[in-house]
């Protein structure tokens, strides 16, 4: 048999098992139409026809069976055979009882739905026997016929089929991405190995199935009667329903009109009627071949499923963030080197003819940046890269490194991932090349309508990423030549010389070539200096020049004073182009500050003094920027440089090292920040303001920070939008250059900022709790929306408010207002996006404690009585140190902290009570975390375990508590699980096990129980030595 239709036939059995067991499963929709549900009597002959289809396709298969089987095909055959026959007794039972249930004038009876029509044809008996038949095919198919199959085949047998040539180059191209063979794969195949070519098969079997040419005629005209039936059933019932509403008599029918033979003939008299573009009732599962355009828009899915899985909401903001070159700079770019210019290598040739790397280097805001986004946006920069492409096709790629934006602006994972993006994008049939996998399982998966979904963000890995765009650099499988731009190598946050390993590996392809831009460091000095390279900063001295005389000659006031001194003007300009020494960002200080004394009224003298005043230097320059600003201002200054400080510190790892949350809050958006730093707003203005006044307030804050900030902030140039505050597509507030955060956050300089609110009750946190809890306000009586984002950063903020003490009173206000928030009708959902299934009853205490807020669980718990709380002090620690299956790294959160520990310990909680639904007590909890922790490669993690150890020992944790391993099923003490765990820190453990010993002998002073005399013996010996030891200096 030829081996294409032996796949192809094998893909039918194995959409046919899925479609067996939805049509047995409960309310399970086989069937889709655009105009709604379909009736049972439509479901039960749209299943009958096709499964007669199927029947009369897997019986065809019977004639090739004359043919002479090989010896390597004998086995397969047998096996294949079984499988053919089996499907179709299967299939044939099921098409008989479902006959069963029609009249003999070809009429269906009436059922309420598909699934009572299947239970009044089988007794759940004979239901559980055919769910067990078609078990029984999917066992076979995936224990024996499936990789069977896929090791009989190959690349060359499958070109060689009669049928190849017939299928469409992607098609063709897939194929021969299937049928590659490992190639480490030997005789001893491992199970792993053997499922991924299983999986693969299905996937291969299922492409075949569904675009094979064969078999469309007789069953599709009757399959295209009974729609355009159901169809003109579908129109009469509205027809009836609005002449029942104009009060006119109804039409008469009855519940099917037509049997399939009278549908051939009632086809042909509504073929007319009906819109030409009413779309098609499709099959959730098709057994049979689908249209090419279902099939082109199905892969047209997955390629989009996948490719967006890679996208992430900052991905392009750097780029769009960049200023436009000014009009008419940087032109040199594109033409040969002077004589009059420093030496540079000419890069509109390298971009035409070389490959490799070109190195854009210059000194801290030569303009770095802005060239990179000009050449990138210069239609000459495509049009030099199509020559040197040839007649390969094109693809060009750009990232933007930025250390003060996100995780992924400023980190290897946000590279790829983009890069990765961008190239899918522009040839998405690259995917099944490179990702044959992931391809496979999506496409699997997108057939019966089940997509991977949240699947994706743990496959991205750095460790996948890596590989995938290895795999995409080597990749033969299309042509292209491929050119990347990158820019700001130094604002990655990461080791610099294994970056620019990574690309010096990458560019010895020489389909391959990038433009990098970076400062002139030693380690990219030592990389890319014997590269083709150019320094900025040598070549825009006639940039810098146009670009003030353009500035200053717009300015009515500056022209009127070059009309009075001629030339006195040209000469302030020539100074500026002089001092800037290549540094636009020094030129833009300057010439805003000029802009400014000439708004003023300056003569030409006054702008001399401002323009000699400006230090040559960044550091000095900004040193005196910030003498400039108004001592009436300097606090809200203040308030504001540590709010964006804090704001960036917690856009990452909020938690820190120590918790897997890598995501933190969201950017800073201007809004955000005015709700933040205007102490007048309350919640009643929040619930009555309107979008307008809002947005009008923000204009003012925006404004103000131009003028307060002396020019070190800036909001972001991506423009706000009018929606409403929920979706929030509006400016960010962040800092001049990424060399004005680095001076504003020197330790020297941050003291001097931070000392102006010193001696008042301003925090960062606590503001933007204030800014989080009224723009959920705002948004619950506007427009709720995805509100998940606000109270989650609402939580972090809170997390880290807990320590400033002088503020507990005010978050415990604004802490009560957010439980408020989370028991509203409506909002119940947030409790999912925040305790996914920790607790069968989650409140907001307990989320408090969890994210280790001390001071507002100390004050609800003083409040609940006069006595200690210890029942509710008890379910708190359960929440704190909870199962290992519930962990906080679950939540990715940080591990719970000791004071909260101490906290609930002081109130009376019980370490060793047992929790609801049989969950262990917080002591065992803890113990079996030790265990599973035992090889933690954080000290500080270990350490701070042992601390919470401790002090649930001395708060009389059971200390002959045993613990079953789950996976060897052994008992372990708790002495020797403190002494795994804590095996390399000698005085912490030795501590422990004193407790744990003393504790042991309190509990049990007659000696009458069995203990562990090794352990004891262990941790006395090992208190003395520690003893003994001198203390570290």
């Amino acid at each position: 048999m030829d081996p294409l239709s032996i796949v192809s036939l094998v893909g039918t059995i194995v959409q046919f098992v899925d479609f067996g067991g939805k049509l047995l499963s409960n309310a399970v929709e086989l069937y889709r139409s655009p105009v709604g549900k379909l009736a049972a009597h439509h479901e039960l002959e749209l299943v009958t026809t096709d499964l007669q289809a199927l029947i009369s396709k897997l019986r065809q298969s019977f004639y090739s069976r004359d043919e002479p089987p090989t010896q390597d095909t004998a086995s397969l055959r047998q096996s294949f055979e079984v499988l053919c026959d089996e499907a179709v007794k299967v299939a044939q039972e099921l098409v008989n009882r479902l006959e069963k249930l029609k009249v003999k004038d070809g009429k269906l009876r009436t059922w309420h739905s598909l699934q009572h029509a299947v239970e009044a044809a089988w007794s759940r008996n004979e239901l559980v026997d055919l769910k067990n038949q078609l078990l029984g095919l999917k066992n076979a198919l995936e224990t024996r016929v499936l990789f069977s199959i896929r090791e009989t085949l190959d690349v060359h047998s499958i070109q060689a089929s009669a049928r190849f040539d017939n299928l469409d180059q992607n098609t063709q191209e897939i194929l021969r991405l299937m049928l590659r063979r490992p190639a480490d794969i030997t005789t001893e195949v491992s199970e792993a190995l053997r499922n991924q070519m299983t999986a693969q098969t299905t996937t291969l079997t299922q492409v075949l199935s569904r675009v094979e040419a064969s078999n469309k005629d007789n069953h599709h005209q009757t399959r295209d009667t009974i729609v355009q039936c159901i169809k003109e059933e579908k129109r009469k019932t509205i027809e009836n329903s609005q002449r029942w509403k104009r009060g006119q008599p109804v039409e008469v029918t009855d519940t099917v009109p037509c049997s399939c033979a009278q549908l051939r003939v009632r086809h042909k008299a509504t073929e007319e009627t009906m819109p030409s573009d009413t779309s098609e009732i499709t099959a959730g599962i098709e057994m049979l071949n689908v249209s090419k355009s279902a099939e082109s828009k199905l892969r047209s899915d997955v390629y989009l499923e996948i490719c967006s899985s890679l996208q992430y909401p900052t991905m392009t903001h750097r780029y769009e963030d960049v200023l436009e070159a000014y009009p008419e700079t940087f032109e040199w770019a594109f033409h040969d080197p002077t004589k009059e210019q420093l030496p540079w290598d000419n890069l509109a040739h390298w971009l035409e003819q070389s490959h490799g790397i070109y190195w854009v280097n210059g000194k801290a805001g030569s303009g770095k940046s802005t060239f990179m986004k000009h050449l990138y946006d210069d239609r000459r920069t495509r049009k030099y890269l199509k020559t040197w492409a040839g007649n390969a096709p094109l693809c060009v790629a750009s990232f933007f490194f930025w250390n003060s934006g996100s995780r992924e602006q400023k980190s290897q994972i946000g590279l790829l991932r983009s890069l990765l993006f961008q190239l899918f994008s522009q040839h998405p049939n690259l995917i099944p090349i490179v990702l044959p996998e992931l391809w496979a399982k999506t496409y699997s998966k997108a057939v019966n309508q089940m997509y991977p979904g949240e699947d994706f963000a743990r496959f991205w890995s750095l460790q996948q990423l890596m590989v995938t765009f290895r795999a995409l650099i080597h990749q033969e499988g299309i042509p292209l030549k491929i050119f990347f731009m990158i820019d700001g190598l130094d604002e990655f946050d990461g080791d610099h010389e294994e970056l620019a390993n990574l690309f010096g590996a990458i560019t010895k392809a020489p389909h391959i070539k990038m433009c990098l831009s970076s400062r002139p460091w030693v380690v990219f000095e030592d990389f890319f200096g014997q590269c083709p390279n150019l320094r900025l900063q040598n070549l825009t001295f006639k940039d810098i020049e146009r670009y003030v005389m353009g500035k200053l000659s717009h300015n009515v006031a500056f022209l009127k004073l070059s009309t009075e001194e001629p030339e006195a003007a040209p000469a302030l300009t020539q100074e500026i182009v002089e001092k800037a020494d290549g540094v636009f960002l020094w030129v833009n200080i300057v010439v805003r500050s000029l802009l400014g004394g000439i708004r003023n009224r300056d003569e030409l003298s006054d702008l001399w003094a401002r323009l000699r005043s400006m230090p040559r230097e960044l550091e000095p320059l900004y040193s005196h920027l910030l003498e400039l600003i108004e001592p009436i201002y300097l606090p809200w200054v203040s308030k504001t440089l540590q709010i964006l400080r804090n704001h960036h510190n917690l856009g990452y790892e909020p938690f820190g090292k120590l918790s897997c949350a890598l995501a933190g809050v969201v950017p800073l958006t201007l809004r955000a920040f005015f709700l933040a730093i205007n102490e007048d707003l309350d919640a009643t203005t929040m619930r009555q303001c309107t979008l307008k006044w809002l947005n009008s307030r923000c204009e003012d804050i925006r404004i103000q920070l131009t003028a307060r900030c002396a020019g070190l902030l800036e909001v972001s140039n991506i423009m706000p939008s009018k929606v409403e505050i929920s979706e929030w597509p509006e400016p960010n507030i962040r800092y001049f250059h990424r060399t004005a955060r680095d001076f504003l956050e020197m330790d020297t300089h941050w003291r001097k900022i931070f000392m102006q609110t010193a001696d008042t009750d301003f925090n960062p946190n606590v503001s933007m709790m204030k800014s989080c809890l009224l723009s959920l306000e705002y948004a619950i009586a506007h427009d709720p929306g995805n509100l998940s984002a606000l109270q989650r950063d609402f939580m972090i903020y809170s997390y880290h408010a807990d320590s400033h003490y002088r503020s507990h009173g005010t978050q415990t206000i604004m802490l009560d207002r957010m439980a408020d928030f989370m028991n509203m009708r409506g909002c119940g959902w947030w409790k999912a996006d925040l305790l996914p299934e920790l607790m069968r009853s989650p409140d907001f205490l307990k989320l408090a404690t969890i994210y280790g807020l001390r001071g507002y669980i100390s004050i609800k718990l003083a409040r609940s009585g006069q006595s200690p709380d210890k029942a509710r002090a008890t379910t708190l620690l359960h929440c704190l140190l909870p199962k290992d299956a519930f962990s906080h790294e679950a939540l990715a959160m940080a591990p719970p902290r000791i004071d909260m520990v101490s906290l609930l310990l002081d109130f009376g909680a019980d370490p060793n009570e047992h929790g609801d639904y049989g969950l262990g007590s917080p002591w065992e909890n803890t113990l079996t975390f030790l265990q599973r922790e035992a090889s933690c490669d954080f000290e500080s993690y270990q350490l701070m375990y042992a601390a919470i150890t401790e002090k649930l020992i001395l708060a009389g944790a059971d200390p002959e508590t045993m613990i079953v391993d789950e996976s060897s099923g052994q008992s372990h003490s708790a002495m020797n699980i403190i002494k795994t765990f804590l095996s390399n820190y000698q005085l912490e453990s030795a501590s422990i096990l004193q407790a744990l010993q003393r504790a042991m002998q309190k509990s049990n002073p007659n000696g009458k129980r069995q203990r562990d005399e090794a352990d004891m013996d262990h941790a006395e010996s090992l208190a003395k030595r520690v003893h003994r030891q001198p203390t570290a200096s």
